[in-house]
């Protein structure tokens, strides 16, 4: 997450697996900076059960500021599949969109 004002901002980050568990956090950003989350442990540490089928791993994840400062959340998402038939090494990014 990275926050482009002037003023430290409190975002708030909301996980809910496919079990509709949910887990929130606050997340302090300080100003002109930014903050990275890992999400894999707080969803293993608060939404994630042991002997979960797969729902318990389908995370969504949300990410709100209660000022209404503007913020920029992004989901980089990395593999490494150099074990399989066919290795494979890569990643993905995505912005997050502020829908209305």
């Amino acid at each position: 997450m990275q926050n482009p004002t002037t003023n430290t901002e409190m975002l708030f980050i909301t996980l809910v697996n496919g079990y509709s568990r949910s887990f929130s956090e606050p997340v302090q950003v300080p100003a002109n900076t930014r903050v990275t989350v890992n999400v894999t442990s707080l969803a293993l540490q608060n939404v994630v059960h042991t002997g979960d089928s797969k729902k318990g791993y389908e995370i969504s994840m949300s990410v709100r500021s209660l000022t209404g400062a503007p913020f920029v959340a992004e989901r980089p998402m990395y593999w490494n599949l150099m074990s399989s038939s066919l290795p494979t090494q890569g990643g993905s990014d995505i912005i997050g969109y502020m829908g209305f």
